[in-house]
């Protein structure tokens, strides 16, 4: 309990769970041991009161669990054990600080508390603790005399005791998880920047892009990550925020329109018609095309029905996209559905991003699906972006089994919940563009 006599400030209540082992190291004929191994865990709490002045109290009640044994007409097991104390800082004009206290303890049977004095001893204890050290080391010298108040067994006429305690301090002034021996700005805390941040010292870096100042030509301005430079610490500009930099856009004040006809060089394609073909390839360029899989690529409006059209919310298909079985290769049979569907997302700039979204249906392990329906939106998404669909409005999804169509079972259920989708994530609303290419009549 001495330990706990010599508190740190500023937490009025302590609370700690403790366990004790013993070893029997004495000889058991000499009465200096009971000759078996013993475990003691209990509760402490402890709490200083300044207006007293300063004394700390601490209160333990514990088990110690041991194996029977027996001498004469005593016979000692598995006891309660309390202990109450109270500390005192001394007022010692020394170079180290100086502690009194007194101590309270006794133990009795676990079966039968208090019954028999012989197995309820009980004594107390005065000594005083001194501290000393350096900035990484403490240690604690403990001297003084306990005597027994009642017959029971252990409990001394008197006895005097002495214990040296030496600990290892770790110290970390600056709080910022980093002791004071390893860190090379021990006053000053690590900001964790994610650079350098296991040598305790803060890296200077005004606009918090990760670049710091000393290697940043831009300390006041952050980097805008675009992809363009991104390690020099400079924002690369975009006026028409097309996500090609200025310095690489031809057409710096107009966006580029993304629609698979030289979208690295910043200018939109003149479209008259707004059909996805650009007028310079377009055979109709006042006439849109109608995208149903006939001469798509001409510009010009063809006889029969489209299958992909534009919603709110989705780019719907009234066909499924097929796999070879159990894989994600297509089917040669949807490339010309998928040709459709790149031809109409570029048709509609506005839809800025479209996420593909693959599904399967509830065979097959759920772990097994969600890497099948992945690696499916993945191939998807590559097709499209092979016909020209910029990268940057694509992303992909695999859901397996998780959002099924229908909730019941068998061939046909599970056909239509076998499926790729594209969802709406993001579009401009101000210029809707084409919400549908109608066919001749």
């Amino acid at each position: 309990m001495a330990q706990a006599l010599t508190p740190e400030r500023g937490h009025p209540l302590g609370l700690a769970f403790r366990v004790e082992a013993t070893l029997p190291t004495g000889q058991r004929g000499s009465y200096l041991s009971s000759g078996n191994l013993g475990l003691l865990p209990a509760v402490v709490v402890d709490r200083s009161f300044d207006w007293l002045l300063g004394v700390h109290f601490a209160a333990s009640v514990g088990l110690r669990l041991q194996s029977a044994a027996s001498s004469g007409n005593l016979d000692v097991g598995d006891e309660w054990e309390g202990r109450l104390a109270a500390g005192l800082k001394l007022p010692a004009s020394l170079s180290f600080p100086l502690f009194a206290f007194v101590e309270l303890m006794g133990r009795t049977s676990l079966a039968s508390p208090f019954s028999d004095a012989d197995e309820t001893p009980f004594w107390g204890r005065f000594g005083l603790r001194a501290e000393w050290g350096g900035a990484s080391t403490r240690h604690h010298t403990t001297a003084g005399v306990d005597g027994g108040s009642t017959r029971g067994y252990g409990s001394p006429d008197y006895r005097l005791f002495v214990g040296h305690v030496f600990e290892r301090r770790i110290v970390d002034t600056d709080g910022d998880g980093i002791r004071d021996e390893d860190d090379e700005c021990p006053t000053v805390p690590e900001d964790r920047d994610g650079i350098e941040d296991d040598d305790g010292c803060p890296e200077d870096d005004v606009d918090r892009d990760g670049v710091p100042d000393a290697a940043d030509p831009c300390p006041t301005e952050p980097e805008d990550f675009d992809g363009h430079d991104d390690d020099d610490g400079c924002p690369d500009l975009d006026e028409d925020r097309d996500g090609v930099p200025d310095v690489d856009d031809a057409c710096p004040s107009d966006p580029e329109d993304l629609d698979g006809f030289d979208d690295d060089d910043g200018c939109p394609e003149e479209d008259g018609d707004r059909d996805g073909v650009p007028d310079h390839l377009d055979e109709c360029p006042n006439e849109k095309e109608t995208i149903n899989g006939v001469d798509d690529e001409d510009g010009c409006p063809d006889e029969g029905e489209p299958l992909v059209e534009v919603t709110s919310e989705k780019v719907t298909i009234d066909s499924t996209i097929q796999f070879a079985f159990d894989s994600a290769d297509i089917d040669p049979s949807s490339h010309s559905l998928l040709d459709q569907v790149a031809l109409t997302i570029k048709a509609n700039p506005q839809l800025e991003r479209i996420r593909v979204e693959g599904h399967t249906d509830e065979r097959g392990p759920n772990a097994y699906n969600l890497r099948l329906s992945q690696a499916r939106a993945d191939s998807v998404m590559r097709y499209l972006v092979a016909q020209g669909v910029s990268q940057r409005r694509l992303e992909s999804v695999g859901y397996g089994e998780e959002r099924p169509l229908v909730e019941v079972t068998g061939e046909d259920a599970w056909a239509l919940n076998r499926r790729v989708e594209f969802t709406i994530v993001d579009q401009v609303t101000e210029e809707p563009g084409l919400e549908r290419t109608t066919p001749l009549p």
